[in-house]
Formats: structure tokens, C-alpha cells, sequence
């Protein structure tokens, strides 16, 4: 029938070895013949053989219903394989071929780009009497034999995989248009794979792109399988998103049902040994996992927690010179000192008066003072409650004094060199406050003070 014809057939050859109680056929699984089998591996071969048929053997069609010579198409800011006064070939479509199938083929054996291909295929589509359903080419395609499934009757679906498309995305969202399935998938997909060339085997589950700096965009592409937390952090940290910006498009995915199991990406996590300095009294290396997440949170709080989880408070500065500029290539890091208490305050009366922070560092005495001279809540008795409240502290952390700081002011001398800084706590007069600061010089002179 195709005598004189020019046809051509991609044929994929599938060996399969698959468990006996796996042979029977059951609805929506592909149909396969067993050629050979043993007891225990049923062997089958699978055939899928896609042709295109370039000639027809009716008196019709050996003709081609369009033929037309090419010659390069031009372009000033693109480059070319050929010169622009070379006609390439003649350009042939025959009956019941699309164009778009004929270019398709004509660039490829000519070597043309694929702006080179689309301006050809318009100018064809644009001058000519020919109907032109597509402007992307059929690269693979075959039948598919859906089964039986309830009132369903078996047909046969004719899979197509265009120019442009990603086979694993074409052969999800065929899969779920006919409710197939996987072995459906992973069969149709692999023999694709075979006939074009796939750069995943996972398809686009969710996309978004995202303009940075309105100056040019970031896509960001979720494939089946992948924490779309992990994905947003790739494809944003780099362009310095905050990370407020990349949760808000985490909820967006979450909200148009993209599956996840964790709400935050791990960016860092190693088990920590702290050896013991040499003066130490001995006792084994202190040990444990830190782990670092893209939650929001400042790397020196997670070293202070994981130090006070395993008791090593007190080696928190030897922890954060090794380790915390390393945090702070992951995150951006907006302070070195850890938060080391942080509760809601609420009034004798339960009125909530804000949350209290106190960094490494900070007297938590002065730091209970500032937040509550903050506070436009009226409280009865503020020195009672600010003592009260310092009671609660001092139980989870450090406290050296009860009385605040007041007034602060450095002092250098006449060279500039800093010789420290001059504290007044609340209720002290100035002059003593000076004698004690002087004192604390080893009784050097002054002047300034």
C-alpha cells in the first residue's frame, strides 16, 4: 500500500520481567501479551512503533499539495548556520500532514534554528491556502488501549507529544485526563524517552514567576515528588527574597494543593562535638545535632538553643565564632546575639502589655525597665510589677543586679582610646556613680570625669 512511500517509524522494543502474580490484567493497567514465561518471571515484550507518513501511495498524494524553495530566514540579532542567500532545499507538505510537521522536519534536516523554523512555518501559514491547526510540531505519538473500567468500554487513545512540552508533563496530564494508572505512566513515559530526549521523568505540578527587583523574573517549578519549601528556597535565597516574601508563596502552593510534608526547608544539619579546653575539669566531649531551617528564625538564637539544650551555655561564644557565619551564608542574619528569654506580658488585670525580649548580653533588669517605660497600659504600682517580672527572669537566666541602668555615656582619653563605659543606675547620684567607674581604673586621673 505504501509502495514508493516515504514513512518514518520510531520502534521502542520493551523486555519486561515482571512477578507471576502481577500477569493477570487488571482495568486501567496497559495490555500486554506474555510471549515466553516460567513459573516465576513472566516475560513480555512491549512494541510501540510511531510512524509519520511523508508520501502516500494514492495517485493523490504522491504529489505534495504545497512545495515551495526556502531561503534562510534573516534575522539581525540572531545567528545562522548558513548564508542568507543560500536556498536551503524545497519545502514539501503532502496531503493530511500538518505544517507545522513538515517544517518541523525540513529545520531538522537543514539544521535551523527554531526562531528560523517559526518564521518559515508563519510565513507558510500566512501565504498559503493551507490550514494550519497548530504552530508546534508533533514530535512522538501513539496509541494507547484504555481497558475496561465499569460501564466503560475499552478504545484506543491516541497519546501526541509536541514540540515544546516536556514528555513527563504530557504524559501527566494524559495519565490524569483518562484516569490511568502509574503503570500507565511509567510505560507510555519510558517509551517516549526513547523517541525524544527527556530531561526529567517528574512533571510540572505547580509554577510561578516571581519578579525581583522588577528587573527581570525567577520561575519557580515544583515537580511531583519535591517539598515545595525546599524548592521556593532554592530558587529564591540566591536573589536575597526575604523570607517573608518566600512564605507567602509557600502558602500560595499550599493553597492550590500542591502535597507537602514539611512546612520549612532544612538548610543545615550535622551533629556538633565540643571538645574540652585544656584547663576544663575533664569529662567527655559534649555532642548533639544542630539543625538549621528556613523558618524565619536567627541562626544565633537556633546556637543558643541547641547550647542550652545540651547544657553548654556557657560555650556559646566559641560555638558562634565557627559556626554562625556559616548560618548566615544560608539566611541573612540580622544580629550576632542570641535571644535568650522572650515571653508575653500581661498586667495584674490580664491586659496584654506586649512580648519581652532579652538578648545575650543585655541585664535583664534594664531590659524589663525600657519595655516597660514602653508601655502606655496603666499599672498600678510599676516598681512592684517591674520586681516581680524580674523575679520570673532571673528564675530561667542570669541576673547580676536589680537595680537599672539609667544613663550611659563611653569615656576615651585625650588620645581617643576608649577606657570604658560610665554607668548611672536609677535613684544613684552622678558623683558616685563616677568614684565607681574611676575606681575600676586602678585609680587613674580623669580629667573628663
Amino acid at each position: 500500500a505504501y509502495k514508493n512511500s516515504i514513512i518514518f517509524c520510531d520502534i521502542t522494543i520493551m523486555v519486561l520481567s515482571i512477578p507471576s502474580n502481577f500477569a493477570k490484567r487488571t482495568p486501567n493497567q496497559p495490555a500486554m501479551k506474555v510471549i515466553s514465561s516460567t513459573n516465576t518471571y513472566p516475560v513480555f515484550f512491549l512494541a510501540v512503533i510511531a510512524c509519520s507518513l511523508a508520501t502516500s501511495s494514492s495517485d493523490e498524494a504522491k504529489s505534495p499539495i504545497f512545495q515551495r524553495d526556502i531561503v534562510l530566514p534573516s534575522s539581525t540579532d540572531q545567528g545562522s548556520k548558513h548564508n542568507e542567500s543560500d536556498v536551503l532545499g524545497t519545502l514539501q507538505i503532502f496531503e493530511r500532514e500538518e505544517p507545522a510537521d513538515a517544517v518541523y522536519r525540513f529545520g531538522k534536516l537543514h539544521g535551523l534554528y527554531d526562531w528560523q523554523r517559526r518564521q518559515i512555518l508563519g510565513n507558510v501559514c500566512e501565504s498559503s491556502s493551507l490550514t494550519c491547526h497548530r504552530n508546534d510540531a508533533l514530535l512522538w505519538s501513539a496509541p494507547v488501549s484504555i481497558g475496561k473500567s465499569g460501564d466503560t468500554e475499552e478504545k484506543i487513545v491516541e497519546f501526541e507529544l509536541l514540540e515544546g512540552v516536556e514528555a513527563a508533563d504530557a504524559v501527566d496530564s494524559f495519565v490524569r485526563e483518562y484516569e490511568l494508572s502509574e503503570e500507565y505512566r511509567k510505560l507510555i513515559l519510558n517509551a517516549a524517552c526513547v523517541a525524544v530526549k527527556c530531561t526529567r521523568t517528574e512533571p510540572v505540578i505547580w509554577k510561578k514567576s516571581v519578579s525581583i527587583d522588577s528587573k527581570w523574573n525567577v520561575d519557580i517549578e515544583i515537580l511531583r515528588g519535591q517539598e515545595p519549601a525546599t524548592v521556593i528556597y532554592t530558587a529564591l535565597r540566591p536573589h536575597g527574597v526575604a523570607y517573608t516574601e518566600r512564605r507567602k508563596i509557600f502558602q500560595q502552593a499550599i493553597e492550590d494543593g500542591v502535597p507537602y510534608s514539611i512546612d520549612a526547608a532544612p538548610l543545615f544539619s550535622k551533629n556538633i562535638t565540643l571538645q574540652h579546653d585544656e584547663n576544663d575539669d575533664g569529662g567527655p566531649p559534649s555532642s548533639g545535632l544542630l539543625t538549621l531551617y528556613d523558618n524565619g528564625e536567627e541562626p544565633a538564637d537556633v546556637l543558643y538553643d541547641f547550647a542550652k539544650k545540651n547544657s553548654i551555655t556557657d560555650q556559646f561564644d566559641r560555638l558562634s565564632d565557627v559556626l554562625l557565619p556559616k548560618l548566615c551564608e544560608l539566611v541573612i542574619c540580622t544580629r550576632n546575639r542570641p535571644r535568650i528569654w522572650k515571653n508575653s506580658i500581661q498586667s495584674d488585670g490580664k491586659q496584654e502589655l506586649g512580648t519581652l525580649e532579652i538578648f545575650g548580653g543585655d541585664e535583664p533588669i534594664d531590659a524589663i525597665d525600657v519595655f516597660l517605660r514602653g508601655v502606655t497600659v496603666d499599672i498600678e504600682n510599676r516598681h512592684a510589677f517591674r520586681q516581680n517580672l524580674l523575679g520570673i527572669v532571673c528564675q530561667s537566666i542570669p541576673c547580676s543586679r536589680s537595680v537599672p541602668v539609667i544613663y550611659r555615656k563611653t569615656i576615651a582619653d585625650e588620645n581617643g582610646t576608649r577606657l570604658g563605659e560610665l554607668t548611672i543606675l536609677e535613684d544613684e547620684e552622678a558623683i558616685d556613680a563616677a568614684v565607681r567607674f574611676i575606681r575600676k581604673l586602678n585609680g587613674r586621673i580623669i580629667d573628663e570625669i
